[in-house]
């Protein structure tokens, strides 16, 4: 068990790195393992536990599928993170889960229904009384307010960021059940949705643009670098990523360049063709087809 568990961190820390490479190459075997693990599983509680790391496991491998452009697989993978993250009991994964199912809505162009999604995983979210269950419900509200963007609701927009401000106001930067959350995850997001809704709302990116530079980090050098890259792209060229940013390992990527960042899921300046796409992970897909018929 305690391979497993370091097995399925690593894949996170390199989901989180956008080293997608290396998870594409770890990630066929150790899918393969979990539902060997979980089916095995003696009790209840061993079975719960497993069923945490193949939600965790199938999260690091839909960041992949939706990289790589495997839309169809991706929802697939969102959907068996659902399914597992049900079986563990854990109502923040199930949160974690709802928060990656929001870029189905995403890919589909569906922006009201998915708005519609993420207020009922807010409504179902713990409260908010400790560090992870405040940014559980904060990441939400972060998506919620992507999607009122897109859905042309900038009143919601403008609700669910505010709100997701507050609470990213109380807790540290940090990554909490796999996703980054805090003070400059939000304003990340703020600056996203600030572009996205034009016309009034630019001047707040604007705004959060000149505190990064203040500070002398554009965007701030805790955030990972999934949504270092998504602040980027969003503050335009007068932002520049700081070298701890910039860094890569040589798996960062499945491209050849540098394209849309992970984070960047729905942003509408992202420009996935920019780079020449490479091979679907036919692996990945095999596993999770002969998993969905079992």
């Amino acid at each position: 068990m305690h391979e497993l568990h370091a097995a399925v961190s690593e894949a996170a820390s390199w989901r989180l790195a956008s080293q997608y490479l290396r998870i594409a190459q770890a990630l066929p075997e150790l899918l393969a393992e979990l539902p060997r693990a979980l089916h095995s599983a003696p009790t209840e509680h061993e079975q719960a536990e497993v069923a945490g790391l193949l939600a965790s496991a199938f999260r690091s491998a839909d960041a992949v599928a939706y990289k790589s452009g495997a839309r169809d697989l991706s929802a697939r993978l969102v959907e068996l993170m659902r399914w597992a993250a049900g079986i563990s009991g854990d109502t923040l994964l199930g949160a974690a889960a709802a928060y990656v199912r929001g870029e189905t809505f995403f890919a589909a162009r569906a922006h009201a229904p998915g708005l519609r999604a993420m207020q009922a995983a807010i409504d179902a979210a713990p409260a908010p009384s400790t560090p992870r269950t405040t940014a559980a419900r904060g990441a939400l509200h972060m998506r919620a307010a992507v999607l009122a963007s897109r859905a042309t609701n900038p009143d919601a927009a403008t609700e669910h960021i505010g709100e997701a401000r507050r609470l990213g106001d109380t807790v540290p930067e940090d990554v909490y059940g796999g996703t980054a959350f805090g003070p400059s995850s939000v304003r990340i997001h703020e600056v996203s949705l600030a572009v996205g809704l034009g016309g009034d709302h630019l001047q707040r990116a604007l705004d959060v643009a000149r505190e990064w530079r203040r500070r002398g980090s554009c965007p701030p050098s805790g955030a990972p670098a999934s949504t270092s890259s998504w602040a980027a792209l969003s503050s335009g060229p007068g932002c520049r990523m700081t070298r701890t940013s910039r860094r890569r390992s040589p798996g960062r990527s499945l491209r050849s360049t540098p394209g849309t960042p992970v984070g960047a899921r729905g942003h509408r300046h992202a420009a996935p063709t920019q780079a020449r796409r490479p091979g679907r992970p036919v692996e990945l897909r095999r596993l999770v087809q002969r998993h969905l018929t079992r």
